[in-house]
């Protein structure tokens, strides 16, 4: 006993300090970051700069992490060097190679979830390209963005991310909406491509699957949520508060059989208040890359 108390001191050099603090650090960007950075309604007013720290957060946790690993892989050659207990050092070792193996394993899992968001944006394309065949289209442009109408009298608005991004709407929606009402849809659905929001969701969904804790659960939700009001923000900046609540409205009257059109509610009511209160819809302040 006396000897392993004696090797407690090259247990708690240097390297060890640094590794258990960037340990904690990661520990209390996963259980009470979350937390503090769903308080308030900063996030609805800014979800631009939302989505970039909340993204943020995430990878300065896995940098201390990986960080933490590394550090407690120098300080185990550290000890060996020491006259540290060779049961203590053989304890280390095992509890920091553990800690590896689980790192490493759910990396692989993180990524093997991207791998599958990567196919999944190819198959939607491809899928939306065959909808479009059968049913019929006709191709303008937006800006650099393809606008693919198709013939048929369902609630279709979406993009579809590519090399060459595609925002697929349908000949309902078109007839349903007045010309800056359709502005504002296309202005929200361009701001998906434009933000990267696929990558950003695919990426949360990936991590929430690799990583099933509350805290990478969470960061899906709010992501999913973010992209939305970020592309909404989009949308009164080309097309005004008027017309981009007016064409929510319309929309969730539309999707009202298809239970959602509470979201469009919502997303609505939030521009309403920034227009009732004189503020315009703030710039964003980080651009998703």
């Amino acid at each position: 006993m006396g000897s392993v108390l004696a090797g407690l001191p090259a247990l708690t050099g240097p390297w060890h300090l640094a590794a258990a603090a960037l340990g904690l650090y990661a520990a209390f960007v996963t259980v009470v970051g979350p937390a503090l950075l769903a308080r308030g309604t900063w996030w609805s007013r800014h979800p631009s700069l939302a989505l970039g720290v909340w993204f943020g957060a995430a990878a300065s946790g896995a940098v201390a992490v990986s960080g933490a690993l590394v550090l407690s892989c120098v300080s185990l050659l550290d000890c060996r060097h020491a006259s540290t207990p060779y049961a203590l050092v053989v304890a280390t070792e095992v509890a920091v190679w553990l800690v590896v193996a689980v790192t490493v394993a759910l990396l692989a899992r993180c990524l093997s979830r991207l791998d599958r968001v990567v196919f999944a944006n190819r198959d939607l394309r491809d899928h939306m390209d065959e909808v479009a065949a059968l049913l019929g289209s006709r191709t303008s442009r937006r800006g650099d963005v393809d606008v693919v109408v198709l013939r048929t009298d369902r609630v279709v608005a979406c993009a579809v991310p590519g090399r060459r991004g595609r925002v697929y709407v349908s000949e309902g929606v078109v007839d349903a909406l007045g010309a800056t009402e359709l502005d504002a849809v296309l202005a929200h659905e361009v701001g998906h491509l434009r933000g990267r929001h696929a990558w950003l969701t695919g990426a949360a969904h990936a991590l929430a699957v690799a990583v099933p804790v509350r805290a990478s659960r969470r960061l899906r939700s709010y992501v999913e949520l973010l992209v939305e009001l970020a592309a909404d923000d989009r949308a009164c900046r080309s097309a005004g508060h008027g017309a981009t609540c007016s064409a929510m409205r319309r929309l969730a009257d539309l999707q009202a059989d298809r239970g959602e059109a509470g979201s469009f509610a919502l997303r609505a009511s939030r521009l309403a208040s920034f227009e009732a209160a004189g503020n315009p819809v703030p710039a964003p302040a980080v651009v998703a890359a």
